[in-house]
């Protein structure tokens, strides 16, 4: 009998448009024994009313829900960081307030959990859920293509299940920001850094490589804090197995606005793809990544996203082309970025943008050691 608490853990900060989703995903699962803590970053906006307007709908649920707020906002990883301190439960998931979770998946990830033996322990597991796929998942299906929710796929994918898998448990587009990331997580220089919105799962050799159990061991030694946990677990653990897939499966915002001269200058060029590579972008992508730039989406109003022109030739030929737009909830630091990026020439923005962002992966790394 399954009776294990899992403490859900979810920062709240300006998602009011995404946060009823959410709430439905979680006060809905099948497990009954959910301990869901919800922490109030300050949010601007009505959030927290709006998960408690779903939450009237499960009754059951309502004495299983906190709301901590803090008395000023601090930022996501504080938010966790506080979620994480009240929780309770055996297990617990991070599960941001704009995601949502499969029905069932709580009570299928513990039952996966018991069936491995794993033991109970404080690591993330909702972030790392594809991580299970070949665990639910029927035998005879041999690839996977995962996309994150804030991509636009304007090609086709059937080359992608045709190419060739070189003996590779994963292929992954390398990340266009992670040159100074993959530091604090004791990867080198010259290795090879990947972005998780787009994979390509290759299931036979994933099962014949035991990626899935080499991460839970990874884990279970105690190897739970990652700012990214389900990029940075496969870059870690699986990094022998990735087979490196074209830029143009995976293109991300910096390249769309910044020359490539410019990206080179400050972020280098090693470990990455070649200036020819990166130029064929312009003309050749298949999967769009409209992750956020400038603390916006494109579907946010008044956003200076490269994608916002794409994204809404496509809103305004799908069923929720009556869309109303709402401006991002931002920080003050992302209001300075946005009026620094509307003022200065792109390349000498993204020579600030990069000292500071290096200023901020140092701090992340100093909090971690």
């Amino acid at each position: 009998m399954m009776n294990e608490t899992v403490s859900i853990l979810v920062p709240v900060y300006g998602v009011e448009t995404y946060i009823a989703a959410c709430a439905e995903s979680l006060f809905s699962q099948s497990y009954g024994s959910i301990e869901y803590i919800f922490v109030d970053d300050c949010t601007p906006d009505r959030s927290i009313e709006v998960m408690r307007e779903v939450l009237a709908h499960y009754p059951e649920r309502e004495n299983q829900v906190r709301v901590i707020r803090h008395e000023h906002n601090r930022g996501l990883g504080a938010a966790r960081a506080t979620a994480f301190d009240a929780a309770t439960g055996e297990y617990f998931m991070h599960v941001d307030s704009d995601d949502r979770l499969a029905p069932g998946a709580v009570e299928v990830l513990v039952e996966k959990m018991k069936e491995w033996g794993v033991p109970a322990y404080r690591g993330s597991y909702a972030a790392n859920m594809r991580l299970f796929l070949p665990m639910i998942l029927q035998e005879d299906v041999d690839r996977i293509l995962y996309l994150d929710a804030d991509t636009i796929v304007q090609g086709s994918l059937q080359p992608l299940f045709e190419m060739e898998d070189a003996k590779a448990a994963l292929g992954m587009v390398l990340d266009s920001l992670g040159q100074n990331h993959k530091r604090t997580i004791g990867l080198r220089q010259e290795d090879l850094y990947y972005n998780s919105g787009v994979i390509l799962f290759f299931m036979s050799n994933w099962k014949e490589y035991r990626c899935t159990e080499r991460i839970i061991e990874h884990i279970e030694a105690g190897n739970t804090m990652y700012s990214a946990p389900d990029q940075d677990l496969l870059n870690v653990v699986c990094r022998e197995e990735i087979l490196k897939l074209p830029a143009k499966y995976n293109a991300q915002p910096v390249h769309r606005v910044y020359h490539v001269n410019d990206y080179f200058k400050c972020y280098g060029s090693r470990a990455y793809y070649s200036e020819e590579e990166i130029e064929k972008l312009k003309d050749d992508t298949v999967i769009y990544h409209c992750f956020r730039f400038l603390g916006e989406f494109p579907w946010d109003k008044d956003n200076l996203h490269p994608d916002r022109k794409l994204f809404d030739y496509y809103l305004e030929k799908s069923p929720w082309e009556d869309y109303i737009r709402k401006k991002a909830e931002v920080t003050f630091p992302m209001k300075v970025e946005r009026l620094l990026f509307k003022m200065l020439p792109h390349g000498m923005f993204l020579r600030i943008f990069h000292v500071f962002h290096n200023l901020y992966v140092e701090g992340k790394k100093e909090i971690k050691a």
